[in-house]
């Protein structure tokens, strides 16, 4: 199946040290998604996602809402991207 959206996605609150990371390959999986998660050295974390639309849209919902310890202020989905990734990894 071709994927139709791609994103780079920066999450905003406390979303580091609380599993978040994860958090979002466990929803990755879930929702058939490919690329990637990782920490920068500001407090926020960097999502690069590619999938369907309505997995993408799904996988979204999910990075809103966080994990039990995180607290998701925002998000800002900044780039539509392109790389064709095989799978969901955490970048450490």
């Amino acid at each position: 199946m071709q994927k139709e959206k791609y994103a780079l996605i920066l999450v905003h609150g406390k979303v580091q040290g609380v599993g978040y990371r994860k958090f979002v390959l466990n929803k990755a999986k879930y929702c058939n998604i490919t690329g990637y998660v990782k920490n920068l050295e500001n407090g926020i974390v960097e999502v690069v996602a590619e999938g369907t639309n309505l997995d993408m849209d799904n996988f979204i919902r999910f990075l809103r809402i966080g994990s039990a310890f995180s607290h998701v202020i925002g998000l800002e989905i900044l780039a539509k991207i392109h790389a064709e990734y095989d799978n969901f990894r955490i970048i450490y």
